[in-house]
């Protein structure tokens, strides 16, 4: 989990930053976002898919396929990305946990800087 303030460097504009999650994963994945409530505010959420090929095999041969969740929560001066990973195989055995953890959380804006109003 993390906190992407924007306008700080490497920190992608909130529309930027979704365009780019909807384009990942593979062909199979569905590409669209599902919404839910992260604390008080509407997350979208998306999940996609991973093929990781273990050097030294090439493409096409030994795989591990991983399924991430990122759930993004707009917030004041930017956004929360909540990130889920897992092995295929393993990620609806976990995933409750990670949901329970989601449904725990609190978001607050992040404390002003010193200085600044």
């Amino acid at each position: 989990m993390r906190f992407q303030k924007e306008g700080e460097p490497g920190v992608k504009p909130l529309e930027d930053y979704l365009r780019e999650l909807r384009g990942l994963g593979s062909l199979e994945d569905s590409h669209a976002f599902a919404e839910t409530m992260v604390s008080t505010a509407v997350a979208r959420v998306i999940r996609y898919s991973k093929y990781v090929y273990p050097e030294p095999y090439l493409t096409g041969s030994v795989k591990v396929v991983y399924l991430t969740e990122v759930a993004v929560v707009p917030g004041t001066g930017g956004y929360y990305v909540v990130h889920y990973r897992a092995r295929q195989k393993d990620f609806a055995k976990f995933r409750k946990d990670y949901l329970r953890f989601r449904a725990q959380l609190r978001l607050f804006p992040p404390p002003k800087e010193e200085g600044r109003t």
